[in-house]
């Protein structure tokens, strides 16, 4: 689950502060997180309790204050709080086509730690207490790469729902610590993103894919959707006209590895272990051990799941959601994280629509209430019905980054 990646985060923020004042340990961390930022506080208070162990945060209570989403309209610009990301415009209520629906701002809903009372590690990989060479990087052919996080050391917290209001909760428009004095206690005001490590590194690939002329895409879906047939068709297809390369993410196994290769295209596996989404880092790691052409396409294949790759930045271009007409055509309103995250949702497996209860009509309107800019091609990877559409779309995005 993310949350032990989010309370990763929380833990590495705190302690780097802590040991910065000269703290001997924490008594209480306070975060801020919205509404609609895709976290269970249930899961990250119980991620919390195990995680602190070890830490100065050891005895540290978990205080979470809830915040209120916010949208801006598309249509008539209006801005408004909103508990949902399909929610209508309360100013214009608009619908036409999927426009004039308020659209939650991305960077308004982040997880943010913020107050840190004081007195006198572990990997940021979800699935945290396996251990720190559980994710391995492989070729077909080849063998492990252990993926190590420094010298950070695992840890984990507690179930205590606090979301009462602490003092000192004033803005600060930068990122240092502040003390004050409160006899034998002290707080640290720190306004700093809890995943800062993973953006930070996200936008060093950011700049590697760019230097290089490299369409960076992340391709996220639930387990069996068609990611992998709809690579091994690409690659078969486009070879000789784009330079291709893959990442490849599963907890276990190399088939997909395998797969990729015998299409011809170089690929790097990556199994997570127990977790469920890649991470910038992870990608970092493997473009030092994958030929990726300069002016070519990297294909990264986030593990199966629509819930956690919606929130980790891998430095990409673009997400691309591929759905399959096998699953429920209300998808993209059960899971509006990542439809809102896409710019690309592709309806595959279209060759069994006279055999399945989907309506392509009802899905598309589902994920515009989400996103309203959301582009669609409909294919069958299997079949190769429909794919001018899908590659017109990743030659139009190629000759983007290259321009």
């Amino acid at each position: 689950m993310h949350e032990m990646t989010l309370v990763a985060g929380i833990l590495e923020i705190a302690g780097e502060r802590a040991r910065e004042a000269g703290a001997a340990r924490i008594n209480t961390v306070t975060v801020e997180i919205g509404r609609l930022a895709g976290v269970e506080l249930s899961a990250l208070l119980f991620c919390f309790e195990t995680a602190r162990l070890g830490t100065l945060a050891a005895g540290a209570e978990l205080a979470v204050r809830e915040l209120p989403g916010r949208g801006r309209c598309p249509a008539c610009g209006a801005e408004a709080e909103i508990d949902f990301y399909a929610a209508l415009c309360p100013a214009c209520g608009r619908v036409p086509g999927g426009r004039g629906r308020a659209r939650a701002a991305r960077r308004l809903d982040r997880r943010r730690l913020n107050n840190l009372p004081l007195e006198g590690a572990m990997c940021d990989t979800c699935g945290c207490n396996q251990p720190p060479d559980a994710v391995t990087y492989r070729k077909p052919g080849g063998h492990d790469h252990p993926h190590r996080h420094g010298d950070l050391e695992h840890a984990h917290p507690h179930e205590h729902p606090h979301d009462h209001e602490h003092p000192h909760d004033h803005d600060h428009p930068h990122d240092h610590p502040h003390d004050h004095d409160h006899g034998g206690a002290r707080r640290l005001t720190v306004e700093q993103d809890i995943l800062r490590r993973n953006d930070l590194t996200a936008e060093r690939n950011r700049g590697w894919f760019e230097g290089r002329g490299v369409l960076a895409l992340n391709l996220v879906s639930s387990p069996g959707s068609g990611k992998t047939s709809l690579l091994e068709r690409t690659i078969r297809d486009l070879r000789d006209e784009i330079p291709l390369a893959v990442i490849e993410g599963d907890q276990q196994t190399l088939n997909d590895a395998e797969r990729i290769a015998a299409a011809g295209a170089p690929v790097l596996q990556i199994n997570t272990g127990f977790g469920c989404h890649l991470d910038a880092e992870m990608v970092r790691r493997a473009l030092a051990d994958l030929e990726v052409p300069a002016g070519g396409v990297l294909l990264i294949e986030n593990v199966g799941n629509l819930v956690c790759p919606a929130l980790f930045d891998l430095g990409e271009h673009a997400k691309v959601v591929i759905i399959s007409v096998t699953e429920g055509d209300d998808k993209p309103l059960k899971y509006p994280a990542m439809f809102a995250a896409a710019s690309l949702c592709v309806i595959n497996k279209t060759d069994l629509l006279p055999h399945v209860d989907f309506d392509v009509e009802a899905c598309k309107d589902a994920a515009r209430r989400v996103n309203p800019a959301l582009a669609f091609v409909e294919l069958s990877a299997t079949r190769g019905e429909g794919l001018d559409g899908w590659y017109r779309w990743l030659r139009d995005r190629r000759a983007a980054v290259a321009r």
